[in-house]
């Protein structure tokens, strides 16, 4: 089949597939790290997206609003990464930013097929270090990649989520970022 063809045929599956109705897939994923860090210099760091591509192992690289911590109603796009292929973008807007406690941002790929909402929440731990919650939330059409998550997309996003906890943890105690 030459590539015109393929093509046709995936979009043309694709819409069809948009019009049937279908059950939303939402998934959870919750991972927790304390992180030897004041408060502030975290939350600075965790949500300046330009840092995203030094700790979080699917960012490929950040534009818009990601040279700060964003605030309510900024965006930024994302590229993804997945090993040596580049992903899709993802597409954010802040809707909380509450400094240096809680931050979210809602999104989603530009095809409309997943939604996410990410919140960070934050908070001092008696010993002085800092405890980093990161809930995402994410709905999926199930009848067009919902299936998929149940085999793949939530076992790798519940890996790469611990792993981009681990990463960020490093990076900050490694002193990439300035401790006050």
């Amino acid at each position: 089949m030459n590539p015109l063809a393929r093509a046709s045929t995936f979009f043309a599956l694709y819409f069809f597939a948009l019009t049937v109705h279908a059950e939303i897939v939402r998934t959870t994923i919750v991972k927790t790290i304390n992180i030897d860090a004041p408060i502030e210099a975290v939350f600075d760091y965790a949500t300046t997206a330009a840092n995203w591509s030094e700790w979080h192992p699917n960012t490929l690289s950040t534009k818009g609003a990601d040279d700060h911590s964003a605030t309510e109603n900024e965006q930024i796009i994302e590229t993804l990464k997945f090993g040596q292929l580049i992903g899709p973008q993802l597409f954010w807007t802040v809707s909380e930013h509450v400094v240096p406690n809680k931050w979210r941002i809602e999104g989603g790929d530009w095809l409309g097929l997943v939604h996410f909402d990410l919140t960070y929440t934050l908070a001092l731990n008696e010993d002085g270090t800092t405890h980093f919650r990161r809930d995402m939330i994410y709905d999926m059409d199930s009848n067009i990649v919902g299936r998929f998550n149940i085999f793949a997309f939530k076992i790798y996003n519940h890996v790469m989520s611990a792993l981009a906890l681990t990463q960020l943890k490093a990076a900050i105690e490694a002193g990439e970022i300035e401790q006050e």
